[in-house]
């Protein structure tokens, strides 16, 4: 394959490998650890390094977007590149080997920590970045834990030590690099309200619309409740494995935001039940656009359909996806659903 089919580019640094990070080398620290982490100055590293990130920029001619990680100490940890196009694209970053951009400078930072989604709609570019339940989430440009961001330009992000710019691909990269301070010409980041629509018609040409999911540390690693009381049953994510199968159902508040599915008790549903061979945070079951797809998370055995291997793709109704061998599927309500109980639990089976 040349370089021009590539849907999806992922380069470390020189002295970074991809070495074994086992399932039992995942590392959750209490809340007062997070409480200590040193900030990260955004805009000193990034007008540290900006003209060597406007070189990789202008390497990718497709429209995408291009995560970059930097460190204070290791400068450019990596960059993953993924296309933009009508189909939905997907990355991770996290210290496991097996996720896109692999960063293991920092035991801060969860084995599988972020999901990253970039699809481009009606020619306007959609992107997501997703908490994988973690301990610590991430955090906003200004500050405060993030659980889901959204956007349609660059971002700015934090994730345990390390500064996350994001930026769009094919075309000019959106700063002056000559300019006395190039972090002020970085296209503005504006805050929207997350029920507000996405605009058709932007205020300003390079203003970037962020909306974002607030989360709160102390909450603690876990899954958000499935279901809630009052809200309506948008179907079921059924699981089977050979200790039995478990039927959750699902709101669509739930689905867009993701039900991660794996071993880990940051997972949805008994994971009591998951066997060995499933990772313990292994895909990502999630609604873009009415649509649901399931994602893998950097797992160790993959996500089939049928006999394919797949990194992100759209689940037909009925349609069987395996796990490390346990089946997942999901069923849609095809009615009216009914309302969830409110003296019911936020898991049903």
């Amino acid at each position: 394959m040349n370089e021009s089919e590539f849907t999806r580019v992922v380069r470390l640094r020189a002295d970074v490998h991809r070495g074994r990070a086992p399932n039992d080398a995942t590392s959750c620290h209490g809340t007062g650890e997070y409480a200590r982490a040193r900030p990260v100055d955004h805009h000193a590293l990034f007008n540290h390094h900006q003209r060597r990130l406007r070189q990789v920029i202008r390497e990718y001619a497709k429209p995408g977007v291009v995560v970059f990680a930097l460190h204070a100490e290791k400068g450019i940890a990596g960059h993953l590149w993924l296309e933009a196009t009508a189909k939905l694209r997907a990355g991770t970053i996290g210290r496991h080997q097996n996720v896109d951009l692999h960063l293991a400078d920092d035991e801060e930072l969860s084995l599988r920590h972020l999901l990253l989604l970039v699809r481009r709609s009606a020619g306007a570019l959609r992107l997501r970045v997703s908490d994988l339940a973690t301990p610590s989430g991430f955090h906003a440009e200004e500050g405060g834990v993030l659980r889901a961001v959204t956007a349609d330009g660059t971002l700015v992000l934090r994730a345990a030590s390390y500064s996350l710019l994001v930026v769009p691909t094919g075309s000019t990269p959106p700063w002056d690099p000559d300019a006395a301070d190039p972090w002020l010409t970085l296209p503005p980041r504006v805050a929207v309200p997350e029920a507000r629509a996405p605009s058709r018609h932007r205020p300003r040409a390079r203003q970037t619309e962020v909306t974002a999911v607030r989360g709160l540390v102390d909450a603690g690693p876990g899954p958000d409740r499935l279901l809630e009381p009052g809200e309506l049953v948008q179907g079921h994510l059924v699981i089977t494995t050979a200790g039995g199968e478990q039927k959750l159902a699902i709101s669509e508040r739930a689905l867009q935001r993701g039900i991660i599915i794996g071993r880990y008790t940051r997972c949805a549903g008994d994971t009591s039940l998951m066997p060995d061979n499933v990772s313990r945070v292994h895909a990502v079951a999630i609604a873009v656009d009415g649509e649901v797809h399931i994602v893998d998370a950097g797992s160790t055995n993959g996500v089939l359909i049928g006999r394919e291997e797949v990194k992100c793709a759209s689940i037909e109704t009925g349609a069987t996806c395996s796990l490390g061998g346990t089946l997942v599927r999901w069923e849609p309500h095809l009615s009216s659903p009914p309302r969830a109980e409110t003296r019911g639990p936020g898991i049903h089976r």
